[in-house]
């Protein structure tokens, strides 16, 4: 095993436990609605940090509660540091030699806790995590708080006065997959927190286009319906099962990333499978497929895209982040200019799309954290594995154990 495979950050481990568990927490609040659902645990996660570092008292504690986390300013900006600059190598330049790879600073003792990120990752893969700071009045916020974004979360600060300079931005930095994510500033909006997210993976076996065809997909009322299948008669996989499901991992040709497809056993519900795949659960999941050996498939799954435009703020709510979104109980001094300005947090809204096909997968996530203000603006025969049901999906970076998206899958017909 290389030093690239190893990660070896507590803090930042602990940030990504914290980062899905609050995205599975949301997931299934939205697990009864209506059609096919994405979101990205890692952009929520990464957008409310950067509202995190800016509150104060109760506010900052809620924020810290709803990602399970005990780790002080200090500690979380390190670990989102050593967490992002992990997930970074995946964008490095594949002809530059090992030597000159960056070391990343992981933590504690340099010479212990340090890795070498290698560079010799596919032309095909790309994730790239960016965050934004706008606003069209920077003199309320504070500089020693701008300062922080810039320095320890690589936020970039945008003057804006229309939120078609914010869907610019955001369709900019997700390849065009996302073109809006707000349609209008609210007259008491002072400033906005924005995470922009954008993965692309080619498959390591892609699947031939001329063994795609039309086939059976059961919806979740009994109805069975065609859809474009996608086939690979022959493929060695990790697999896995749990309590009413059974899963495999399809890896990208960057083999740390793979795309895990949980498929519900005959006769389970979908909701109570989602429900019972929480972070612990996922991390035994994707710890099992790692240590397993292999098994010979003949694979027929749909492509399909998953797409959601949410607004988050009374799941959060509901989840305990409450006095941020109080006028009178919220505490954002951090990012105040002035001691008496109030902020309050008007509502997070995050966008998501997931396109799966027979190249791999690309796929983006948006989140606003919208800041109000008072006043402001040889083998053997293949086993055969057909999701061909109802299904989970998770795109997860295996080192880190960071979920970058997930989502399910009830009508593959659907946009």
């Amino acid at each position: 095993m290389t030093a690239s495979s190893v990660f070896t950050n507590r803090n930042a481990r602990i940030l990504a436990h914290g980062y899905n568990d609050a995205g599975h927490a949301l997931f299934c609040r939205l697990l009864r609605e209506h059609g096919n659902i994405a979101l990205s645990p890692l952009s929520i996660g990464a957008a409310m940090t950067v509202a995190q570092a800016g509150a104060r008292g109760e506010t900052e504690r809620e924020i810290a509660r709803l990602f399970s986390l005990d780790l002080s300013a200090s500690e979380r900006e390190l670990a989102y540091a050593a967490l992002l600059g992990f997930i970074s190598q995946y964008n490095t330049d594949p002809a530059a030699p090992e030597e000159d790879a960056p070391i990343v600073e992981v933590g504690g003792d340099y010479s212990a806790s340090s890795i070498r990120v290698r560079r010799n990752v596919p032309p095909e893969t790309k994730i790239t995590v960016t965050n934004a700071l706008a606003t069209a009045q920077p003199g309320l916020l504070s500089g020693q708080y701008i300062a922080t974004l810039a320095g320890s979360y690589g936020t970039e600060l945008l003057e804006v006065e229309t939120a078609d300079q914010i869907n610019a931005w955001i369709c900019n930095h997700t390849n065009g997959l996302i073109k809006r994510i707000v349609e209008r500033f609210e007259p008491e909006t002072a400033a906005v927190i924005i995470n922009a997210l954008y993965f692309k993976a080619n498959w390591l076996l892609r699947f031939e286009r001329d063994l795609s065809c039309d086939g059976d997909f059961q919806l979740a009322g009994g109805e069975t319906v065609k859809t474009p299948m996608m086939n690979n008669p022959g493929i060695d996989l990790k697999s896995a099962t749990g309590e009413g499901y059974r899963a495999i991992r399809i890896p990208y040709i960057e083999w740390r990333l793979g795309l895990i497809v949980v498929v519900p056993d005959q006769g389970q519900d979908i909701v109570s499978v989602a429900e019972h795949l929480g972070a612990d659960e996922l991390a035994r999941l994707t710890k099992d497929m790692a240590q397993s050996g292999s098994t010979y498939f003949n694979l027929t799954m749909p492509k399909f895209k998953a797409r959601s435009g949410l607004s988050l703020g009374e799941h959060l709510k509901e989840l305990g982040v409450q006095a941020a979104f109080d006028e009178q109980r919220a505490d954002f001094s951090g990012l105040a200019a002035e001691p008496d300005l109030p902020f309050w947090i008007g509502d997070v809204r995050h966008c998501a799309v997931v396109d799966v096909n027979e190249d791999g997968t690309e796929a983006a996530a948006g989140t606003m954290v919208m800041l109000a203000g008072a006043g402001y603006f040889e083998r053997p025969e293949p086993e055969p594995f057909k999701v061909d049901r109802p299904f989970l999906f998770y795109i997860t970076d295996e080192i880190t154990g960071i979920v970058l998206f997930q989502g399910k899958v009830v009508d593959p017909r659907l946009l």
